[in-house]
């Protein structure tokens, strides 16, 4: 087996220890357990009590590893800082095939409510387009709510001088 980095603490197999405390990669696995396992936990009932499950290997360990070692070896080191774990499909629960590490921002248009538009061919999601735009989402989900059509929701551009000179004649 690879070796774990770390300051190895001898009650703990896993070697993720930094300073004295469990590192953050650690921290972020036991997380996604307790979130999902235990009925104490504060966000259960939105992982656990929905059904997100975690696969046997992450959960409990297997051929003599931790559940913790299995989850290094499939999921590899944090890439990059703040990294945290994603489900690619939030219909299914935490396992290899299921989860990458993401940023923040990734993790926020990877939700049940995230409204996707598609224009000219191109499929993202609604605050993504807004912000290449540079208009605000909530201009787009007003306009898309009046009727116009996605690519005019987000690309179409109103003369606010004009506008106001009408309004004030």
């Amino acid at each position: 087996m690879p070796s774990l980095k770390g300051t190895t603490n001898p009650s703990f197999k896993h070697g993720q220890y930094v300073n004295g405390k469990p590192s953050t990669i650690y921290l972020r696995w036991q997380n996604m357990k307790a979130r999902c396992l235990q009925p104490s936990h504060k966000d259960y009932a939105k992982y656990g009590a929905k059904g997100v499950t975690i696969c046997d290997r992450w959960a409990y360990g297997a051929d003599g590893l931790s559940g913790f070692e299995w989850f290094i070896l499939d999921m590899g080191p944090p890439p990059f800082a703040g990294a945290s774990i994603d489900r690619i499909d939030g219909a299914q629960g935490y396992g290899p095939n299921n989860c990458r590490w993401a940023t923040l921002a990734e993790q926020a248009t990877n939700k049940r409510n995230t409204r996707w538009l598609e224009i000219d061919g191109k499929s993202k999601p609604l605050t993504v387009w807004a912000k290449e735009a540079g208009i605000g989402p909530k201009t787009v989900h007003y306009r898309l709510k009046r009727g116009l059509s996605a690519k005019d929701a987000v690309f179409l551009r109103i003369d606010k001088s004009t506008f106001l000179n009408e309004r004030t004649s």
